[in-house]
């Protein structure tokens, strides 16, 4: 059986409490677009199964790769304290950061659409004229073809 060295296991502690800030960072960002989304009971319910099928993932290399896969205590215990640590501690501004982020993108989105609006309504407008043009000109060739 392999074993980790002391040193192995501090290091892979640490490892573990980043990692669980680290989810607790994504699941701010989860939270962000939450709030400025219309969200159904469903889309939630979808949100919080891939943000737990990601750490689920996560975790799984991070053991894979640290304790060749085997799921030790301290491991677990420092995704829990990592991500309680950022949750009390960094992430109410993490969360705001975010949330300003979102909400600046919103009003990217607006801007951009009513430009785009604005442009299509020109384009339309253009073509609109171009056809009536070439309307016209269909209806004089056939009676200036039958004058002659």
């Amino acid at each position: 059986m392999w074993e980790i060295s002391v040193n192995g296991q501090v290091i892979s502690f640490l490892l573990s409490l980043i990692l669980g800030a680290m989810y607790c960072a994504l699941y701010d960002i989860l939270r962000a677009l939450r709030k400025h989304g219309r969200n159904s009971y469903f889309a939630v319910f979808f949100e919080d199964i891939t943000f737990w099928l990601i750490a689920a993932f996560g975790t799984f290399i991070f053991l894979l790769s640290r304790t060749s896969g085997e799921i030790r205590g301290y491991v677990i215990a420092g995704h829990l304290i990592g991500f309680v640590i950022f949750r009390f501690t960094l992430s109410r501004f993490t969360f705001k950061i975010f949330c300003a982020v979102f909400k600046f993108l919103k009003k990217i989105k607006h801007i951009l659409s009513l430009v785009f609006n604005k442009l299509a309504d020109v384009c339309e407008n253009f073509s609109n004229r171009v056809f009536e043009g070439i309307k016209k000109i269909f209806k004089i060739i056939p009676k200036k073809i039958k004058k002659t």
